[in-house]
């Protein structure tokens, strides 16, 4: 080789060093915004099982006396799983079954760093209008207290919870099989 062409690694150690405050820093905002992201960002956790959809006798009798192919039927019998799965009566037998319209940490979204961030600001500027308001005149008309039986109360906390239990999951057949995958993410 040629001296012009030889990497001199001397010479870039060198110039390392002598920039070294710069790196430095680079690397202390780098580990800054890691751990921002990380504080901020909201913690996801993901459950998956598989269903196996297996074939029951009297399906295959049926099937024998219906002349109707098998693919049809096991893609209207997988779909028809699918959708009684996701269902809202279904999530609400889960949801009163688990007690989780009473769980707090399930009805409680998590939010992120900025999500927290802007709530606290929004609380303090309506704490700020209502301080404000308490000074201006009374004549603020004030609205009727409702009454809400307990039933009502529980069928809406079931309601809202089974929203939430139907938001998270994902279910899906798993292509050329009669497997349902099921996801769900908190």
């Amino acid at each position: 080789m040629d001296d012009n062409q030889e990497i001199d690694i001397l010479k870039g150690l060198r110039a390392i060093l002598r920039n070294w405050q710069f790196i430095a820093l680079a690397a202390l905002v780098g580990f800054v915004i890691a751990i921002a992201i990380l504080a901020t960002s909201p913690r996801l956790y993901t459950a998956q099982v598989d269903l196996n959809i297996g074939r029951s006798s009297e399906a295959d009798v049926f099937r024998d006396f219906s002349g109707v192919s098998g693919s049809r039927t096991a893609d209207i019998e997988i779909e028809t799983e699918l959708q009684v799965l996701r269902s809202e009566s279904i999530a609400e037998r889960v949801v009163r079954n688990l007690s989780l319209h009473e769980d707090r940490s399930f009805l409680t979204v998590q939010q992120s760093g900025i999500g927290r961030i802007r709530g606290f600001v929004m609380g303090q500027v309506s704490s700020m209008v209502q301080f404000v308001g308490s000074f201006s005149s009374t004549s603020v008309p004030v609205p009727p207290d409702f009454e809400f039986s307990e039933d009502d109360l529980e069928r809406n906390a079931v309601e809202r919870a089974a929203q939430r239990l139907r938001s998270g999951m994902q279910a899906a057949s798993v292509r050329g099989s009669r497997v349902i995958q099921i996801r769900y993410t908190s």
